[in-house]
């Protein structure tokens, strides 16, 4: 019974389950119990009586229209039929669109925006909303041209029980050391990305371990329980749990801008009413006037990290370098 998929036993067992004093009777309700296994039959299967044919299944599936025929018209036993739901869950991850941008001409790009109207002055006539569509049209334009972009899927990995907090400010760490260590390639981040990975690695081993013997220690005594645990520990689960697909996850992420979007009608409803401003302060700065922070070892200030998100035309750290 240790497979990956649902389990059906369907069968002449030949053991009286109806009778609560037959040993063997007891023995196989002990091992429907140990394993989670419910028994759907009830009352007689054979000819001199008795309940004899089984059709069982891990608790939580069901059987639809199970029909026990009358017993001698066959044979001495009953012909049993029944349904079982079968419900086909897509497996597959979700879908980005992602560009080739570490791979992509690099005098080829730098002389696409020299000779487009980027690299000249813009007309002081020009308003900012006008420089910025021309500014993303241009970007967008020259990505499409030298980084198509193109549809990659991944995969849907939940989180362990076991990772909490601490893993994943450990893992965020080491992540931000390896970015460090594959741009500047040092030897100094090549020890630290590495001692911050062998450092993640034994701080799993050790919430892994530590959380399942906790967890098997504390249902001592419980087989259904325990059973559930060594399930999850053995990786015997559903794959296409629908709690874990891709499709429950663009619902969530639907969710979650229905409710901004919401949010925001309602705050434009309530304020509709209301007055615009009268008055309007014009603020005037100059280059000099900004302040830079110092620049740390790697070349960049410390409180600087380059981010991206999918608005922008270009990733950061090529408008950078660029």
């Amino acid at each position: 019974m240790l497979l990956n998929s649902t389990v059906i036993v369907g069968s002449d067992i030949n053991i009286h389950v109806e009778d609560i004093t037959d040993a063997d009777g007891q023995r196989l309700a002990s091992v429907f119990d140990v394993f989670d296994v419910q028994q759907h039959v009830t009352g007689p299967t054979h000819l001199l009586d008795g309940t004899l044919d089984l059709v069982a299944t891990f608790c939580g599936h069901d059987v639809n229209d199970l029909c026990v025929d009358p017993a001698g018209i066959i044979s001495d036993h009953s012909l049993i039929t029944c349904s079982l739901p079968s419900t086909r869950c897509d497996t597959s991850g979700p879908t980005c669109v992602v560009r080739a941008w570490r791979k992509i001409d690099w005098s080829a790009f730098l002389q696409a925006i020299r000779d487009s109207s980027l690299s000249r002055a813009p007309s002081s006539l020009r308003t900012a909303e006008e420089l910025f569509v021309e500014y993303d049209t241009i970007l967008r334009s020259i990505a499409d041209q030298l980084a198509p972009a193109h549809q990659i899927r991944s995969r849907v990995r939940p989180h362990a029980p076991w990772f909490d907090a601490e893993c994943r400010a450990t893992r965020r760490d080491c992540w931000m050391l390896e970015r460090r260590y594959r741009e500047l390639k040092s030897d100094a981040d090549r020890s630290a990305f590495f001692a911050a990975a062998c450092h993640k690695h034994a701080l799993f081993a050790d919430k892994k371990n530590r959380y399942w013997t906790e967890q098997i220690a504390e249902e001592h005594g419980r087989p259904r329980k325990l059973w559930r645990s060594m399930t999850k520990i053995l990786r015997l689960l559903r794959r296409d749990d629908p709690s874990t697909s891709a499709t429950v996850q663009a619902n969530m992420a639907n969710n979650f801008i229905k409710f901004f979007a919401e949010k925001v009608k309602s705050v434009r409803a309530g304020t509709a009413d209301c007055r615009p401003p009268t008055s309007f302060h014009t603020v005037k700065s100059s280059m000099t006037e900004l302040w830079f922070a110092p620049k740390t070892t790697s070349g960049e200030p410390s409180w600087y990290r380059r981010r991206s998100c999918t608005l922008d035309p270009i990733p950061t750290f090529l408008l950078k370098e660029t």
